[in-house]
C-alpha cells in the first residue's frame, strides 16, 4: 500500500515538472522576438488638438522684388541713390540736354510738388558765387561734405560732395514749394548717393585753357565723345569783326606721366583736304571727327584733338581735352 502512493506522488511530481518546462519554453525570450518575429512599425499618431506641431524646413526660397535703383553712367563712375515712391526721377548721359549743371547725372523731383527739382550730377569743375553764400561743413552719405546756402535761406542750394565722391554734388533748383517734408525727404535721399568708379563708359570733354583763345573770343570743345570720334564744337563768345576759318586737318595728343605725347599713326602716307570751313561771326559751328583711319580705335586714357584756325590771315591752335573711360 505504501508503495502505491510513493508511485502515485512521483508521477504527480512528473507531470508538475512537464507542465512547467512546456509553459517556459512557450514564453519568447526578446532576442528570439527581435529575430524571428519583429514587430511592426506603428502609425505616428495625429496631434491632439491644439497640440503645436514643429514646422520643418521650408522647400522654397523667398524672391526679391526687382527693384529699379535710379543710377546715372559716364566715364567717372555710376551714380547711385535710393528714392521712396513719392519721387519720380530722371537720369541723363553726358551730352543731353535736362541738367542744369555738371556732365551728367540724376534729376528727382517730389511728385506732389508744384515744382522745383533736386540735381546730382558729376562736376569736374563746380563754380560758386561767394556773394551772400555761407558754406558749413556736414557729414552725408558716409562722407565729408560742403553745405551751401544763399542770402540766408531757410533751406540749403546746394551740397559738394568730398572724399570717396569728390566732384558729386546736390543742387535744389526753385524749390520755393517744396514742403519742410519735402525738404527731409531731400536731405535722406542725398544720405543714400554713392559713387561708383568701377562702372564708367563714355568720354566727356575736359575744360582747359588750351580750348579757347580771348584774341579771337574762340572756344573749342568736343562732344559724343567715342573710342572712335566725336563732334568738335566752335563757340565764338563775341563778334571780332573778322571771319574765322578752321579745316579738316587734326592730330590727337595723350596725356602721359611726363606730359602729353602724339598718338602714332596707324598709316605711312596721308593727308587732309584744304577746305575752309567758316565759323559764323559771334556763333556756333560744329564738324563730325572720324580718327579710326588715321589712329584706330583709341584706348581708355586722357587724349586732346589739336586743331588750327584762321582769322585775319593769322593762324591759332586749339586743344579740346577730352577723357575715355
Amino acid at each position: 500500500m505504501k508503495q502505491k502512493i510513493i508511485w502515485i506522488l512521483l508521477l504527480a511530481v512528473l507531470v508538475c515538472a512537464c507542465t512547467a518546462c512546456k509553459k517556459e519554453a512557450a514564453v519568447p525570450t526578446p532576442e528570439a522576438s527581435s529575430a524571428e518575429d519583429p514587430a511592426p512599425e506603428q502609425e505616428p499618431e495625429p496631434p491632439k488638438e491644439n497640440e503645436a506641431v514643429e514646422a520643418g524646413p521650408e522647400t522654397h526660397e523667398a524672391v526679391e522684388a526687382d527693384v529699379e535703383i535710379p543710377e546715372a553712367t559716364g566715364p567717372y563712375g555710376t551714380i547711385m541713390v535710393d528714392v521712396p515712391e513719392n519721387w519720380s526721377w530722371e537720369a541723363f548721359p553726358v551730352d543731353s540736354d535736362g541738367l542744369t549743371y555738371g556732365q551728367y547725372g540724376l534729376v528727382l523731383k517730389p511728385k506732389d510738388a508744384a515744382g522745383g527739382k533736386l540735381e546730382i550730377v558729376y562736376s569736374d569743375n563746380f563754380a560758386v558765387c561767394g556773394t551772400g553764400l555761407k558754406e558749413e561743413e556736414i557729414t552725408l552719405a558716409g562722407v565729408p561734405a560742403l553745405r551751401g546756402v544763399y542770402d540766408g535761406g531757410a533751406h540749403w542750394d546746394f551740397i559738394i560732395y568730398h572724399g570717396a565722391m569728390d566732384h558729386v554734388v546736390a543742387q535744389a533748383l526753385l524749390c520755393a514749394s517744396w514742403s519742410e517734408t519735402m525738404w527731409e525727404e531731400a536731405l535722406q535721399i542725398l544720405d543714400t548717393v554713392r559713387l561708383d568708379p568701377d562702372q564708367a563708359n563714355g568720354g566727356v570733354w575736359q575744360y582747359s585753357p588750351e580750348c579757347e583763345n580771348e584774341a579771337i573770343a574762340l572756344m573749342m570743345d568736343v562732344r559724343n565723345v567715342s573710342d572712335s570720334g566725336c563732334t568738335v564744337h566752335f563757340l565764338q563768345y563775341d563778334d571780332i569783326g573778322v571771319e574765322t576759318i578752321s579745316g579738316e586737318a587734326f592730330y590727337l595728343e595723350r596725356q602721359t606721366a611726363d606730359g602729353w605725347a602724339r598718338v602714332p599713326e596707324i598709316v605711312e602716307e596721308w593727308s587732309f583736304t584744304e577746305e575752309g570751313l567758316p565759323i559764323p561771326l559771334g556763333g556756333e559751328a560744329e564738324f563730325e571727327t572720324d580718327w579710326t583711319w588715321l589712329y584706330g580705335t583709341l584706348e581708355p586714357g586722357v587724349y586732346r584733338i589739336c586743331k588750327n584756325v584762321v582769322a585775319d590771315r593769322t593762324t591759332y591752335e586749339l586743344k579740346a581735352q577730352f577723357l575715355l573711360a
